[in-house]
């Protein structure tokens, strides 16, 4: 099983945000469709993708796992203010850590046993730091002057803390951003391993077919492919 990895830090605000009167938002958008609620969230409108350095030693030790040379390593939705917090939400797009689901007994109503292993791969947790460098490099922007009163943490370059307890503390602190994938694994047709083969056929039997995201090895986006297996 594969999973995007969610961390938030947060910067210090002067002020707070207005709140948005949800009524009147709610009355706008039923008359015209425009206003707050017409967007995808209250806040959080942009989105800033990056990749690492195409030099990076992590690329060089661990290999690249994006699907391609202009595909991000790293997505930062901007904007999430609650009272006088800025939180920052980074999410590492591509992550080498893999989990396992297991059955919880051979009951099939009991739930299974989920582990997702977050950051357990040594570039997981190497890049969400870059990731988060990354955010701090955008927020230290002159456009931030006065309205941004510092960087809160977690702080991977907090000198002050050993490096150990920072990365302990901030695996506990990460979550999981709901797109597991992988828990039917593919594999070529003549393995006895994995449970679907190229055409998302499960092995051994007939007329069935995997078509949702536990066929998708990782991370990767080809569900147009998949849709035209749904059709065919």
């Amino acid at each position: 099983m594969s999973d995007h990895v969610l961390a938030t830090v947060a910067w210090g605000m002067n002020g707070t945000v207005p709140p948005i009167d949800r009524d009147a938002a709610l009355e706008q958008w039923m008359k015209d469709r425009t206003g707050p609620m017409s967007e995808w969230y209250e806040v959080g409108k942009q989105i800033l993708w990056s990749r690492l350095p195409e030099n990076s030693p992590l690329l060089k030790r661990y290999g690249d796992p994006a699907s391609g040379t202009l595909a991000p390593h790293i997505e930062i939705p901007l904007g999430f203010p609650v009272e006088n917090i800025n939180l920052g939400l980074i999410i590492l797009l591509t992550p080498h850590s893999r989990g396992t689901v297991k059955l919880a007994s051979s009951n099939p109503f009991d739930a299974p046993l989920l582990d997702p292993n977050y950051l357990s791969h040594p570039f997981d947790m190497e890049a969400i730091i870059e990731g988060i460098r990354i955010a701090k490099r955008w927020y230290t922007g002159p456009a931030w002057d006065g309205f941004l009163t510092g960087f809160l943490g977690p702080d991977p370059d907090n000198s002050t803390q050993p490096r150990g307890e920072f990365e302990n503390a901030f695996k506990a602190s990460v979550d999981g951003f709901l797109h597991p994938v992988g828990t039917a694994a593919m594999s070529p047709a003549g393995s006895k391993k994995g449970v679907v083969d190229s055409q998302l056929k499960v092995k051994g039997l007939n007329g069935l077919r995997v078509v949702d995201a536990s066929a998708i090895v990782g991370q990767y986006s080809f569900s147009d492919w998949i849709h035209g297996l749904i059709f065919d």
